[in-house]
């Protein structure tokens, strides 16, 4: 899909850009109080485009320095706070592909509705690369809807079907995610439940 935006359909890439912006990003300062940044020096948001969600929890956190990594096609409508403005001096725009690497050294490492667009073996490939490059006690956040028969969520079905269709990707478990966890070398950690659509699930870097 991203590959048709950057080469053939760069304005319905556009399009797609700015409907995540709008839809996701109105959730950002509400996910912002339910991440637990204590002890925490460097993050590193992982395919976070124009950097909303990042911003958001730089602004909540003025001790924090950000690293906004994404493809470079991704990373060219970038927030203005992060580029020039208020939060430029704490944050580092960096280009590259997550199936490949991520920046070294994060404390904690954010994926915002990354994970549901992949199948497992891609997203253990996209969580290995994060344990890979942490230090142990290191934490990843996956920031996605939660598939829950006991509270079920309207949205979480359709959005399911969706991703199926459209990328191959599908919603999960919390016990699905802890399950991609262990397979990529990371340990399982909690569940932050919030009031909005997305919740936000923990995992950190085992010591050796």
């Amino acid at each position: 899909m991203f590959e048709y935006f950057a080469e053939d359909a760069p304005r319905e890439g556009e399009t797609f850009n700015e409907a995540m912006t709008l839809m996701v990003g109105s959730m950002n300062d509400v996910l912002a109080e339910h991440i637990d940044v204590a002890g925490a020096r460097r993050y590193v948001d992982v395919g976070g485009g124009q950097g909303t969600m990042l911003r958001a929890v730089l602004r909540r956190n003025p001790g924090l320095h950000g690293v906004l990594f994404d493809l470079a096609q991704a990373l060219t409508d970038v927030h203005e706070d992060l580029r020039t403005g208020e939060l430029a001096g704490r944050c580092g725009v960096v280009p590259g592909d997550g199936l490949e690497s991520v920046p070294q050294g994060g404390d904690i490492y954010q994926m915002r509705t990354v994970l549901h667009m992949w199948d497992d073996d891609t997203c253990v490939r996209l969580l290995r690369n994060r344990a890979r490059a942490a230090a142990p006690g290191a934490r990843t956040l996956v920031i996605d809807q939660l598939l829950d028969t006991e509270r079920p969520q309207p949205m979480t079905t359709p959005m399911d079907l969706q991703m199926f269709l459209i990328a191959g990707g599908r919603e999960r478990s919390e016990e699905e995610f802890a399950a991609l966890f262990e397979r990529a070398g990371l340990t399982f950690t909690r569940v932050a439940r919030t009031p909005v659509l997305l919740h936000i699930v923990e995992a950190a870097v085992p010591a050796p």
